[in-house]
């Protein structure tokens, strides 16, 4: 019956805590705005996928772009379904951004144009490529601290 339990206990926890640490998030980094001939370009992590222009004598915003959206599941949580723009570099008339699912932008300063950039291989150098998501990364810590809680589990179940 001791064994039952023990069992019973290592499958709540290993559900229990991969669920709960997957769910939870950090607030976005803030991303440093760029000034380019005059403009500030900024991103506000409120309005999620956008990017805004702001004239940089007046601070009167110029205008706003979306550069994505996110299609959210009615079944989760938001907070973990947002996905925020990590990164934003300017080269030439080109606005480069890149969001927490690695995927990257561009936008044509001159006529606001959105283009989504697959060509890898001629990301600018400068453009900071962010590493694994944190979403990812705290899934597994998650996965790997409820592998940890069997494996105590099941050695106190042999003794």
């Amino acid at each position: 019956m001791k064994k039952i339990l023990y069992i019973f206990i290592a499958i709540f926890m290993l559900f229990t805590l991969t669920s709960t640490v997957y769910a939870k998030r950090t607030a976005p980094k803030d991303v440093p705005p760029i000034l380019h001939e005059g403009v500030r370009y900024t991103v506000n992590h409120d309005k999620r996928g956008i990017i805004e222009a702001w004239d940089a004598n007046t601070n009167k915003l110029l205008w706003e772009k979306q550069i994505y959206n996110t299609e959210y599941d009615g079944q989760l949580e938001q907070d973990v379904q947002d996905v925020f723009i990590t990164h934003i570099y300017i080269e030439g008339q080109t606005l480069w951004i890149q969001n927490e699912n690695e995927k990257t932008y561009t936008l044509d300063l001159t006529n606001q144009q959105v283009h989504n950039y697959t060509d890898t291989q001629s990301i600018p150098t400068d453009l900071t490529l962010s590493p694994t998501s944190t979403k990812t990364i705290i899934f597994y810590i998650g996965f790997l601290l409820s592998l940890g809680v069997l494996y105590v589990v099941f050695k106190t179940i042999k003794k």
